[in-house]
């Protein structure tokens, strides 16, 4: 049955349509953020730029004071990361969520895009 099309009215083709239309809705919010973040993208920028340079400047002094155990090296490297990996995106969907969250009622109310 590879490469075969399902039939219309058959599982498959039921879940193939369903999963199509779900990720047409997470394209459509993608998009929507991404849009907001272009907005938003000096404001955002100076922030980010902020939180790196405080997280910098923290490196900077505990290098200069010299890493004494291996827990210090991986404070330094936590904090980096977290930046990185939770403080950033975080400042990104703060500038966004208002907008998506309107985006998926208004989809969800049958209006269409917002």
């Amino acid at each position: 049955m590879e490469g075969q099309i399902p039939e219309p009215d058959s599982a498959p083709w039921k879940r193939t349509v369903i999963e199509a239309f779900g990720y047409g809705i997470l394209g459509h919010l993608a998009a929507t953020a991404a849009g907001e973040l272009r907005g938003h993208s000096d404001r955002l920028r100076s922030e980010v730029t902020l939180l790196v340079a405080d997280q910098m400047e923290a490196v900077q002094a505990t290098l200069r004071e010299g890493i004494h155990s291996v827990s210090e090296a991986d404070e330094l490297i936590t904090g980096t990361t977290r930046v990185c990996k939770e403080l950033v995106p975080e400042l990104a969907w703060q500038a966004v969520a208002k907008t998506v969250h309107e985006t998926a009622e208004a989809i969800a109310g049958g209006a269409g895009a917002a």
